[in-house]
């Protein structure tokens, strides 16, 4: 397995087999000489799903996007003065967009300096849905957004189009620890980030969360609810998610919610990205075992306190009895699952 950082390029690489480039997510560092599944918070595109099919699923079978847990993105911030900060939808958006200038224009009640924003300037997965959220709710029509936002794994694409005036308030840092530093070291700054990098409170087993970083919460437009990046407020923003009609194609097993009617606002999914069919018996079955406790919500083997104690939430009930009916089983033939004998038949495997 790899790191969740720097994921759209880690995905191009699944899918050609370039375990060479790979940043691995294990210390001390455990190479072999395949990658056998990657965990990613964007979604699979067309042209990655077209160059997998055309270039490795004869070989090895199907590519399965397989959805892992729901993550919020949080939004740290340090201002002087301020201890707690809640955000409407159009607030949010004159922030990031560069349209507010200064944290007065927020509240009156703050400081008149500058809002410096922080943003990723590498290609990642939390960028993707924090800007689909963004793209979603901000507008130049509406008046909250001085931009239209596109939905992009890179920041700089957002600030591309911001006026030349603003643009200097915006500031890139690599990677989370990146930005978990940057807002821990600044003062009138604001970013985004997984909870798992904010602070113990929304994800108390987390060795990520190491400095206790304030987090604003988000008033959703669509019930005027004000919502923490919490795990609990994450699986109600993803509790309405279906899955697609067709489960055979990877898409349809990838549903967002860009703008979730109750929950906390900026939430998403994370994938576990595996090929079908792999050559090694023992690798396949330990993934397969893995994957069996990783969706286990209750019982002995329970995983909710991993899930949970790391600031994510657990899936909708009805996508994980899919995963495990399809993907980890073959209950209703559809032989979708990982190392299905028919599937795989005449297949080297990964």
């Amino acid at each position: 397995m790899v790191s969740r950082d720097r994921q759209r390029h880690r995905k191009n690489l699944f899918a050609e087999q370039r375990f060479d480039e790979y940043q691995p997510a294990t210390s001390p560092i455990l190479w072999d000489t395949a990658v056998h599944y990657i965990g990613s918070d964007s979604v699979l595109t067309t042209s990655e799903i077209n160059n997998f099919n055309v270039n490795r699923s004869v070989t090895e079978g199907n590519l399965i996007q397989m959805p892992s847990v729901g993550t919020a993105v949080g939004i740290p911030f340090n201002v002087s003065g301020v201890s707690n900060l809640v955000l409407t939808t159009n607030q949010l958006c004159s922030i990031f967009s560069g349209k507010f200038k200064t944290w007065n224009e927020v509240h009156v009640a703050f400081p008149a300096t500058s809002i410096n924003v922080i943003f990723r300037s590498d290609s990642n997965c939390t960028t993707e849905i924090f800007t689909r959220h963004l793209a979603s709710v901000c507008s130049i029509a509406s008046g909250n957004s001085q931009i239209t936002f596109p939905v992009t794994t890179r920041y700089s694409d957002v600030v591309a189009t911001i006026p030349a005036a603003d643009k200097y308030r915006f500031r890139g840092v690599d990677a989370s620890y990146g930005m978990r530093e940057a807002v821990a070291a600044s003062t009138n700054v604001i970013g985004y980030l997984s909870p798992d990098f904010i602070n113990l409170t929304l994800a108390p087993s987390s060795p990520a969360a190491t400095t206790n970083l304030k987090a604003a919460a988000l008033r959703n437009k669509n019930n005027n609810v004000v919502y923490a990046p919490t795990a609990a407020n994450t699986a109600t923003a993803l509790g309405g998610l279906t899955l697609g009609s067709d489960l055979s194609r990877p898409d349809s097993w990838a549903p967002t919610a860009a703008d979730p009617a109750s929950g906390y606002p900026i939430s998403g999914l994370t994938f576990l990205d595996h090929v079908q069919c792999y050559s090694n018996a023992t690798v396949r079955n330990k993934i397969l075992a893995f994957l069996d406790r990783h969706y286990t919500y209750s019982g002995v083997n329970d995983n909710t306190a991993n899930i949970e104690g790391n600031g994510f939430a657990k899936l909708p009930t009805a996508i994980v009895d899919s995963i495990r009916k399809k993907l980890l089983d073959n209950v209703d033939g559809m032989n979708l699952n990982i190392g299905n004998a028919t599937a795989c038949s005449g297949k080297a495997g990964r």
